[in-house]
């Protein structure tokens, strides 16, 4: 495998700024029409009457998520266009049908073109899946070793912006301005992502030899290098008790006596503004912490925050609720900066595309399983089981993580994990 792709990496050791504010914005726009088709268009048809069983057909968005390392590897392997960036030229192709897709969208009519707004609805989902492989690959590349943290925390940062600029304040801005009025505001700031991404000058990491693996290759050798099962347990079991708890936040909240307008705006709008927050503070203090001291920390962390949700269950409400599903929030979205830092440490210099993809698209399962699972067992043995098995879910993450580490052969954090990536790649 070595003989037959040479590949290079020369991200310099400190990222320049423009190039990170690039990549958050790119991550913003995103996830900006995809969070408004994914959250404010089944808000909007239902309020049109359009019945449950044809609205459901709009959460089929997510499923590109979760499949999107099938084509993963052709993203890897395939360049675009002649002297243009690799990945650039993946970012501004996908970029551009985007906004052509977002502009015929906004052209609708919302009450009369119900088929064509679900169907154009599932190309921003493929559309924004792929965008998505090839921008983690592009942070790979961007920031290199020494900066995954930080680029990490933008990537959960930008995700966190574009989820409330599209699920919350578009849906505001389709009140005042309406259907086209929304559209042309998420438009303008898919325009200005553009435009950075235009004037980006990507470096050349990556230079394909004669000799071709094929894809399915590609995709299995990644779980055979040493270490591999123990980065799987840790990876499906350490996101499952925020995931379990974190579904329930909306249905404890209505039940403590939250209006519907309240609990939007604490969970969709202040969270996700706290979140993004949180998520670039975490990055930052990765490289001085520690992946493992992080993970540690933070899983323990969300043990004690997933308990205090039993406080409004019990029938603490006010302050008391307030802080509870402030600590949830605060902790959300530095373990899935976390985990996203060690995922491109276990990615290879030649597929990182494919490497990444795998890995987040089993965690996104893993968290989507276990929020509904987490909803509907709720319903049967009460919050208080399901909010204490969540819990303990989060203290066998602080036992996978510390024996994740410890199991490998070398203390330096980022070098266990990038010799487990090199394995796979001899096999």
């Amino acid at each position: 495998m070595a003989d037959s792709c040479k590949c290079i990496n020369r991200a310099p050791a400190k990222v320049k700024s423009r190039e990170l504010f690039m990549l958050f914005s790119l991550f913003v726009v995103q996830f900006l029409g995809f969070s408004f088709l994914l959250e404010g268009l089944i808000v909007i048809f239902r309020k049109n009457g359009l019945p449950l069983e044809k609205i459901g057909f709009v959460y089929l968005l997510g499923i590109f998520m979760v499949f999107k390392f099938l084509w993963a590897p052709f993203i890897d392997r395939v360049r675009l266009f002649k002297g243009v960036g690799h990945l650039k030229g993946w970012l501004v192709s996908i970029q551009f049908l985007l906004f052509g897709v977002l502009v015929l969208i906004g052209m609708c009519d919302v009450t009369e073109h119900i088929t064509v707004i679900i169907a154009l609805s599932m190309v921003v989902g493929f559309l924004a899946a792929t965008h998505d492989v090839a921008l983690d690959a592009l942070v790979y590349r961007l920031v290199g070793e020494s900066n995954r943290g930080v680029g990490n925390g933008i990537k959960i940062a930008g995700g966190m912006m574009g989820y409330m600029l599209g699920g919350g304040l578009a849906l505001v801005l389709y009140g005042l301005l309406g259907w086209s009025g929304s559209f042309i505001f998420m438009c303008t700031l898919s325009v200005l992502a553009i435009g950075q991404l235009l004037f980006f000058k990507e470096g050349e990491h990556v230079s394909y030899g004669k000799e071709k693996i094929p894809y399915h290759r590609i995709i299995l050798r990644f779980w055979s290098g040493r270490g591999k099962m123990r980065w799987l347990r840790l990876m499906t079991i350490y996101p499952m008790g925020v995931s379990l708890s974190y579904f329930l936040i909306g249905p404890i909240m209505v039940d403590v006596g939250w209006s519907v307008e309240k609990i939007g705006f604490i969970v969709n709008v202040l969270g996700a503004a706290v979140g993004a927050a949180t998520a670039y503070i975490c990055g930052r203090m990765i490289n001085r912490l520690g992946r493992k001291r992080m993970l540690v920390v933070l899983a323990f962390m969300q043990s004690l925050c997933i308990l205090m949700l039993l406080l409004p269950v019990f029938g603490y409400s006010g302050f008391w609720a307030s802080l509870a599903i402030g600590s949830m929030l605060l902790i959300y979205a530095p373990s899935s900066t976390v985990l996203s830092t060690i995922m491109m440490d276990m990615c290879s210099e030649e597929t990182p595309a494919t490497d990444f993809a795998m890995q987040h698209s089993l965690t996104f399962l893993v968290g989507i399983i276990s929020g509904i699972m987490g909803t509907i067992l709720a319903g049967f043995f009460g919050y208080s089981l399901i909010l204490i098995s969540a819990s303990l879910c989060s203290l066998a993450g602080v036992y996978l993580s510390v024996r994740f580490y410890s199991a490998a052969d070398t203390s330096d954090e980022t070098s266990a994990a990038g010799m487990m990536a090199s394995e796979s790649l001899n096999i």
